[in-house]
Parts: structure tokens; C-alpha cells; sequence
């Protein structure tokens, strides 16, 4: 059982943000689009091994603790 749905670090959220109002042409783009893109995938994968665990059938009741 998961009692705790994952939610977005906020350095996700800050980097999100930064990305949308900051222009393309800056120097600093693709560094921080980077780490973004960086952070994004390994929250997808979180997700995906929450979903790979719930559809394991385990005999006792079990719970998962985040961090």
C-alpha cells in the first residue's frame, strides 16, 4: 500500500518556471533546461517503479514509506 502520492520538488517546480520565462538565446538556457530535463526523468521513474509496485500481489499487507 502507498499512502503518499510523489509530488514535484520544488526545485523542479522553480526549474519549470524558469525555463518558460526564460528566452532560448540565453547563455544560460541549456544548462538549466538540462538539469530540468535531468530532474523530470528521474521523477518518471519514481513513478513508474510506485506503478510496478502496485501490481505486485504480496500475501501480507506491506507498506511503503517515502525518504
Amino acid at each position: 500500500m502507498i499512502l503518499l502520492d510523489r509530488q514535484e520538488s520544488e526545485q523542479h517546480k522553480i526549474l519549470d518556471a524558469l525555463i518558460r520565462r526564460l528566452p532560448s538565446t540565453h547563455t544560460e538556457y541549456l544548462h538549466y533546461y538540462e538539469r530540468l530535463r535531468r530532474i523530470h526523468a528521474g521523477f518518471a521513474g519514481e513513478q513508474r517503479v510506485d506503478a510496478e509496485w502496485l501490481e505486485i500481489i504480496l500475501p501480507n499487507p506491506h507498506y511503503f514509506l517515502h525518504n
